[in-house]
């Protein structure tokens, strides 16, 4: 099993990163995800040229994570996209008109700027593949002025318009997703891809397990964070490995060992046993994940199941 850290840590302190990496590469981790944002490559490009030089010096993979780019996807900051704010025209409408701080997936400027943004990325920084991650807002009906034209909705009101709308956005996600992992192939041929994806949804995830261009597909095991029994653990698991098997493609799950209480670190240790017995292939966590009670005692417990993986 490929065990994959996401490395929310800054690349400005190569001191720091030879540390980490070799610390990561110790305990048996194949690769790294750096989420990169909108001003990366304009603000400190050599910085994180650097960085992934670093961690393949090291042994490393580095995988790109595109951070909120106009809110489409999840990143390691929680910060606004400055594409939306700059163009309120390529944002969702919800049902109500108000604009929301996320970019329509049937915008053309949002997506000439997306494109151009992450395949110049690409070019510029040594990375072995891409996550996509977290497609967000797949269930919020967009009423802008294309998408109800693609709905063959005049006015959002009303059930049916609602719910065609909702289908036009679930649609929209899903196209963007092929053309994000084309993009990424078209720009870097032997590049890994992987999408994963929350919430569970059997049906969304069969439709994006079907794509083109993906390498690997899985989801997030966040059951701390969405308030879900520790079983909801093993039907992710359970739910990947069935779909990926059924489309051919690489399977991969995230265990969250951020935001973890003292009382909860059982949970996380069988979290991690559970996502290790389900046969997958990948296995994604946070290196030193955030705001737990007992950072050391939880990156003690995730390196034992580093080790029981290897």
């Amino acid at each position: 099993m490929q065990a994959v850290a996401y490395y929310a840590h800054s690349l400005f302190h190569p001191e720091r990163c030879q540390r980490d990496f070799a610390e990561l590469v110790e305990a048996g981790v194949r690769g790294i995800v750096y989420s990169t944002h909108e001003q990366d490559l304009r603000q400190w490009p050599r910085d994180i040229a650097r960085g992934f030089e670093q961690a393949r010096a090291a042994g490393l993979e580095a995988y790109m994570q595109f951070g909120r780019y106009g809110g489409v996807f999840t990143g390691a900051w929680l910060v606004p996209s400055t594409f939306a704010v700059r163009h309120p025209d390529s944002c969702v409408v919800d049902l109500w008109g108000n604009v929301q701080p996320i970019c329509c997936l049937n915008s053309e400027r949002f997506r000439d700027w997306y494109f151009g943004t992450t395949e110049a990325l690409l070019r510029a920084f040594p990375a072995e593949g891409v996550v996509l991650d977290e497609p967000k807002a797949v269930g919020l009906p967009c009423a802008c002025e294309t998408c109800r034209a693609i709905a063959g909705a005049e006015s959002p009101s009303g059930a049916p318009a609602a719910k065609r709308l909702a289908e036009v956005r679930a649609d929209a996600v899903v196209r963007f997703c092929a053309d994000a992992l084309a993009s990424v192939k078209n720009v870097r041929g032997g590049a890994k891809t992987f999408l994963l994806a929350l919430p569970r949804d059997e049906e969304l995830f069969q439709r994006l397990c079907e794509l083109d261009c993906l390498d690997h597909f899985g989801t997030k095991a966040y059951w701390l964070m969405h308030h879900e029994p520790l079983d909801s653990v093993r039907e992710s698991v359970g739910l990947v490995r069935r779909l990926a098997v059924e489309n051919e493609v690489g399977s991969a799950i995230a265990v969250q060992n951020f935001a973890v209480s003292e009382a909860r670190e059982p949970e996380l240790r069988r979290a991690f046993d559970i996502a290790l017995e389900g046969g997958l292939d990948c296995l994604f966590f946070h290196y030193y994940g955030r705001n737990n009670e007992r950072p050391e005692r939880v990156w003690e417990i995730t390196r034992e199941a580093l080790g029981k993986g290897r």
